[in-house]
């Protein structure tokens, strides 16, 4: 008999060889009767006599079998209905060997490069790039967006992605009442029968005239009960991550926005989703006579950059550029601002910096950015000038900051909740609570 694995979670005998599984366990159940706890297991390497149904042999080759039986007590199945058994366990295990097949090839631990690694005033921190495919990339093919001029074809641009979001949010209808759908959502005056066109059929849009959802896809919504564009809404995600530290829409349920598995591989309607990237966001730093270092990254006015480097489509270096040069306008104008400004767009590149990736007017908005950072708190939370350390956040982009113990993100607990569609809004983090 082989050692069992600690890690498995039910009772487990492993044998290099045996008769059959099935026998093995019948006996022991036999022998011990309701002493055996239920789905204890045995395994084998391989088995001399394997039994199959009707007086059927089962035979496998050494080594190359899964090869298990387990003991049920299915007292809330009649007899009669038992094959119902036989059913769930095959399909599990379809679902599973699917999955596997699916995601076996991908390497989860590639990694985009930076340039600025060795920058002293730069530090780069871990960072996952989640690119969602626009209606026109999955037309069209990959970095390809909507540039027509026409600004309402802007604003409906993610009709295939949503609806992958939709589909996933439908099993847990109840609970996770407002998901995120991209594209503008306006729902406003003369444009409100093309809103309901793109965002009928979606999940948790029942009620067009719903403010609070209004508010979650489009800033417009903030307005209701006295509110102003600036505001956030807090709750659209879990309170902790999980224990692998993903995040979470609702306990239990990993927020598809920011799932790298299941975004790396996903189809939806015969297209892709998405693509990831694993590379590193850079902060610059600056320390004052008094000791302090600040890490900053503020794409406003273009003065911090990020952007990617290609060969055809394939991302070969994340970089850092500082001014105007390096900056993408956001093209804020045509959609109500006073004017354009510069933001984050690491999929949309200047042709001083990469040519045919994207322009000024051919945005890509469909992408999110998760970063993972190791820091210390100072002793008391306070830095050298005795002012308490601070994580400050300014910007128009849902934010969500989670604080734990260990590394790896597992059961983190929010501390900043910036959610919806605001226009900018500002949140901080007091360290020294």
């Amino acid at each position: 008999m082989k050692p069992c694995p600690e890690t498995f979670p039910y009772p487990l005998i492993v044998l290099d060889e045996t008769d059959s599984t099935n026998r093995y366990i019948s006996q022991l159940c036999n022998e011990l009767q309701e002493s055996v706890a239920e789905l204890t297991t045995v395994t084998a390497e391989f088995q001399t006599a394997g039994k199959g149904q009707r007086g059927n042999t089962w035979e496998a080759e050494r080594g190359k079998n899964l090869l298990f039986s387990f003991v049920l007590y299915p007292t809330f199945l009649e007899a009669r209905r038992q094959f119902i058994l036989s059913q769930i366990v095959s399909l599990s295990i379809k679902e599973e060997l699917d999955r596997w097949s699916e995601i076996g090839n991908v390497d989860y631990n590639a990694v985009v490069e930076n340039s600025f690694s060795n920058n002293p005033n730069i530090v780069g921190v871990d960072a996952t790039y989640f690119d969602y495919w626009s209606d026109m990339e999955q037309e069209k093919g990959y970095l390809q967006c909507q540039g027509n001029g026409n600004m309402y074809d802007y604003w409906y641009q993610f009709d295939n992605f949503n609806g992958y979001i939709s589909n996933i949010a439908s099993n847990y209808k109840s609970d996770w009442k407002y998901p995120l759908y991209f594209g503008n959502m306006y729902k406003g005056n003369e444009h409100y029968g093309t809103f309901k066109t793109h965002a009928e059929g979606l999940t948790n849009i029942n009620n067009y005239d719903d403010n609070y959802y209004y508010a979650v896809n489009n800033s417009n919504g903030m307005k209701w009960d006295g509110g102003n564009y600036n505001q956030s809404l807090q709750g659209l995600m879990y309170n902790r991550l999980d224990s692998k530290g993903n995040l979470q829409v609702i306990n239990g349920v990993k927020a598809p926005y920011f799932d790298t598995e299941a975004l790396s591989t996903a189809i939806y309607n015969d297209k892709r989703v998405a693509n990831v990237y694993k590379s590193s966001f850079p902060f610059r730093t600056t320390t004052d006579s008094e000791g302090v270092t600040t890490y900053e990254f503020t794409s406003k006015n273009a003065a911090d950059n990020i952007y990617f480097t290609w060969n055809g489509l394939t991302p070969t270096k994340i970089n850092y550029g500082a001014g105007k040069d390096y900056g993408i306008s956001d093209d804020l104008k045509k959609f109500g601002g006073e004017s354009n400004g510069y933001g984050i767009f690491p999929f949309n590149n200047t042709s001083n910096t990469s040519s045919g990736k994207g322009t000024n007017s051919n945005l890509d908005y469909g992408f999110g950015i998760r970063l993972d950072i190791d820091f210390r708190v100072p002793k008391d939370g306070l830095l050298a000038d005795d002012k308490p350390a601070t994580f400050n956040f300014s910007g128009d982009d849902d934010l969500w900051v989670y604080i734990g113990e260990d590394s790896t993100g597992a059961d983190a607990e929010l501390a900043l909740d910036l959610g919806g569609d605001h226009k900018e809004a500002s949140g901080s983090i007091n360290l020294i609570q």
